[in-house]
């Protein structure tokens, strides 16, 4: 096999070697043995390769700090055996791959995306000001392809809303999963640029404070706390309703707000919280006790409400692939539920730390429980439910139990709790 780079600094042309099939072995490891033989130059860490195997995007390879990291797509294997190559296109800096990526599409960002470097592009936070100044530059090249992107989400949104309303005329029953058969199937055909998994994460998170895996999709987070059926089918007209649809242009795909408290979640074993995570505390530590982490989360709370209240109760369900947490407060006129807070500034960035306490809180007690926090005159009284969590519920021939859905469970907790 052929490999070779392009040039850098004063080389005077490509660098270029010949490997056979005992000196590299593929598509997940070839990198060691180049790194080994002195392939790759000394070049900037922001540095990036794009790699080519017989003309063709291959992936990328990217020299860090003390670390490198590599992606491929496309291809599942390459074959060292043949006459074949493989070429490393360098760029020094992350902001020169973006530009080139900008200018090959012409300024169209449907095209990056459609093209499949969409994430990737996304990925090295281009300013609006620099982007701009590609846009004027192939604008005086006369090359630049404008592209809206409002026409084709207005047109996602009016489909959803379509179906919505008689979901059975499209699918033949009342269920909400069909209906998301139906739509999958059409969005896979017209490629739609609605950022539909970010919206409807997000809304939940803002009406149910209930929030899935980082791998979980936004249907299956919905699944999980209203069903399939009637409920579920009322709440997803209400969100389409209520909801200012997103582009995906204005996310990445991966910008979620599982993945902003998985993030969060992943800083447990760093003895310090770094500051770019407001109103984390130094008690959000892994080795921590249950009361100081019961104790944490009050404070937390506290922040969300901004005002002084004489009563506070939480509850909390863990153990599912949804978890969700809803906290109500007196303030002296009787109970007000904490979701009527959404409004306020920063509400988004506080509940999404608190919420990151009880992932870590479900880290150190694994199992599904329902946890009842009740602050009252400066005490903190806890009690702990253990809960049965069932199978894998959803199958299309069957919806799930209604016991089994947090909507249900926390409609029970409320009537015994709050409205007793």
């Amino acid at each position: 096999m052929r490999v070779s780079r392009d040039k850098v600094d004063n080389e005077t042309e490509d660098y270029v070697c010949n490997y056979t099939k005992e000196e590299l072995f593929g598509t997940y490891d070839f990198i060691t043995p180049l790194q080994q033989a002195g392939f790759f130059p000394q070049v900037s860490k922001d540095s990036v390769w794009a790699i080519s195997y017989e003309g063709e995007p291959f992936g990328l390879y990217k020299q860090k700090e003390n670390t490198s990291s590599y992606s491929s797509w496309l291809l599942n294997q390459i074959n060292e055996e043949a006459d074949s190559s493989l070429h490393f296109t360098y760029f020094s800096s992350e902001e020169e791959r973006a530009k080139y990526l900008f200018q090959l599409h012409h300024g169209n960002k449907q095209k990056i995306y459609l093209a499949g470097y969409l994430d990737e592009y996304q990925e090295y936070s281009i300013s609006e000001e620099t982007e701009q100044h590609w846009r004027d530059t192939l604008i005086a090249e006369k090359s630049y392809e404008y592209f809206d992107e409002t026409e084709n989400i207005k047109e996602s949104v009016a489909l959803f809303k379509q179906i919505m309303g008689r979901p059975g005329m499209y699918v033949g029953k009342n269920r909400l999963d069909l209906v998301q058969i139906f739509l999958n199937g059409w969005s896979m055909h017209q490629k739609p640029l609605w950022h539909f998994n970010y919206d409807l994460k997000r809304w939940l998170f803002l009406t149910e404070s209930a929030v899935g895996a980082s791998t979980l999709g936004a249907w299956n987070s919905l699944y999980e706390i209203y069903g399939t059926t009637e409920l579920a089918i009322e709440k997803f007209r209400e969100f389409l309703r209520e909801n200012e649809p997103t582009s995906i242009f204005e996310n990445g795909r991966w910008e979620t707000v599982n993945e902003h408290i998985a993030s969060i979640e992943a800083f447990t074993s760093k003895k310090s919280v770094e500051a770019s995570y407001p109103y984390l505390d130094s008690s959000f530590d892994e080795t921590a006790s249950n009361e100081v982490m019961h104790v944490e989360i009050i404070h937390q709370i506290k922040r969300i409400i901004e005002e002084p209240c004489v009563r506070i109760k939480v509850f909390i369900h863990t153990g599912r692939a949804v978890q969700q947490l809803r906290f109500f407060f007196d303030k002296g006129q009787g109970w007000e539920d904490g979701l009527s807070l959404n409004h306020l500034p920063e509400y988004y960035e506080k509940l999404v730390v608190l919420h990151s306490y009880i992932k870590l809180l479900k880290r150190k007690s694994p199992g599904a429980v329902i946890v009842t926090l009740k602050w009252q005159n400066q005490q903190l009284q806890v009690r702990s439910e253990v809960y049965q969590a069932p199978e894998f519920q959803f199958f299309y021939e069957q919806p799930p139990e209604e016991k089994f859905l947090l909507s249900h469970q926390f409609e029970a907790w409320k009537q015994r709790e709050i409205d007793a």
